[in-house]
């Protein structure tokens, strides 16, 4: 299930999810490895329309992983996937260039443009948490 914890504004939602990853079942040391995952995208005037995450050109890790979900993720339309991000616990993150020499072609800019023109949400999984954010 998920509960809308809270809302910063229009264009960011944050929403707790229960899973079997909490402060209960796993804490981190300094330097551990703290998984960021992608989930969907989709009109952010309708929700219950989602589609891939990287179905848009967007930066991507070499290797893709779908991570396993339960039924009631498989209803909400997520998604989960690994992303290209690398986080590690308590260590102070300079700028960094996550994607290098990506080239897009005139359908990829058309799809980047048709998901800002519609208001496309984005959605990033943290621990027990998901962040909505809009193009």
């Amino acid at each position: 299930p998920i509960s809308t914890l809270s809302s910063s504004s229009a264009a960011s939602d944050v929403y707790k999810r229960q899973s079997l990853v909490s402060a209960s079942t796993h804490t981190y040391s300094y330097g551990d490895p703290v998984h960021l995952y992608v989930s969907k995208i989709g009109p952010y005037a309708n929700p219950s329309e989602s589609y891939d995450y990287y179905s848009l050109p967007l930066c991507k890790p070499k290797e893709i992983k779908k991570i396993k979900q339960n039924l009631g993720e498989k209803i909400e339309g997520d998604k989960t996937q690994t992303s290209p991000f690398k986080i590690n616990y308590k260590v102070n993150l300079n700028e960094t260039v996550i994607c290098e020499n990506v080239e897009l072609n005139s359908d990829d800019i058309k799809k980047l443009k048709k998901a800002i023109a519609k208001y496309f949400y984005f959605e990033f999984e943290f621990g027990t948490f998901v962040y909505r954010f809009i193009f």
